[in-house]
């Protein structure tokens, strides 16, 4: 898909970034998806999991 998630730093995840971001997706689907949903209305297309974790999805340019 060409994306990748990195942290504030805009570095790789750590294993326990990466556990705490997808742990919290339990959160943005719980509540009848709206986390996931906040992605659209959200400046930096964060959804509630990666606003809890300062993560973020961004475009990968190393494709290979």
């Amino acid at each position: 898909m060409g994306i990748k998630v990195v942290n504030a730093s805009r570095e790789r995840l750590t294993l326990r970034e990466s556990v705490g971001r997808n742990m919290s997706k339990l959160l943005s689907y719980g509540i009848v998806g709206l986390g996931f949903i906040w992605i659209l209305f959200d400046k930096n297309k964060q959804g509630w999991h990666d606003k809890l974790n300062h993560t973020y999805v961004i475009k990968n340019d190393n494709r290979v």
